[in-house]
C-alpha cells in the first residue's frame, strides 16, 4: 500500500511516517517478487493460460496497493495475452474499475468503447 500511502499523505498534507512507509515498501516488494517469481515458473513450467494468470495477477496486486500506472500496465500485457472475448472483458472490466477508483473518466470511457467491441461480438455470433 506504499503508492496510495504516499499519495493520500501528500494530498491530505500530513507528514509522512517514514518507518511505516519502508515497511509498507518493503512488504510491496516481497509480494512483486513472489508474483515475478510465479510468472517465471509459469513461463517454463506452464502454459498460455496460466501466464496469463500470473501477469493478471500482477494488475490485481498493483491495483490493491493504489498504484494505477502498473495496474493498467500489467493489465494491458493481461489483454494481449487473453485469447477469448470472455477472458479479454475481463480484463478490460478490471481496468475499469482501476478507473472508477482514480476517477480517470478517459480510461473509463476508452475501455468501455473496447468492451463495447467484445460486448457487440457475443451479442451477433452467441444467440
Amino acid at each position: 500500500m506504499a503508492p496510495l500511502y504516499k499519495l493520500v499523505t501528500a494530498e491530505l498534507g500530513v507528514p509522512v511516517d517514514e518507518a511505516l512507509l519502508a515497511k509498507l515498501s518493503e512488504a510491496n516488494s516481497e509480494q512483486v517478487k513472489k508474483l515475478t517469481d510465479a510468472l517465471e515458473s509459469a513461463k517454463t513450467n506452464a502454459g498460455e493460460t496460466e501466464v496469463k494468470d500470473a501477469i493478471l495477477a500482477h494488475g490485481d496486486y498493483f491495483a490493491s496497493i493504489g498504484d494505477k500506472d502498473k495496474a493498467t500496465e500489467w493489465y494491458e500485457k493481461a489483454f494481449e495475452k487473453s485469447v477469448g472475448a470472455g477472458t479479454k472483458l475481463d480484463v478490460i472490466f478490471s481496468i475499469i474499475r482501476v478507473g472508477f477508483f482514480w476517477h480517470d473518466l478517459a480510461l473509463i470511457k476508452k475501455n468501455i468503447e473496447r468492451a463495447r467491441k467484445y460486448v457487440l461480438f457475443f451479442f451477433f455470433f452467441y444467440k
